[in-house]
């Protein structure tokens, strides 16, 4: 079974965060989904498959 690995991106959108989701994406990072906090502010939710292999964690 897959393991996925997660991470959590708070993107304010004065900022070309363009720039730093193309670099997480080359680290093996998928976007996944964006919620809007305000106007302003929106979190990115991101995963890529676990490096400690594909079996259960402990």
């Amino acid at each position: 079974m897959q393991t996925w690995e997660y991470k959590k991106l708070i993107m304010n959108v004065h900022k070309d965060s363009e720039i730093e989701l193309n670099a997480l994406g080359k680290q093996g990072w998928e976007l996944v989904s964006v919620a809007a906090l305000s106007p302003m502010v929106q979190f990115a939710f991101l995963k890529r498959p676990s490096a400690t292999g594909s079996g259960p964690r402990p």
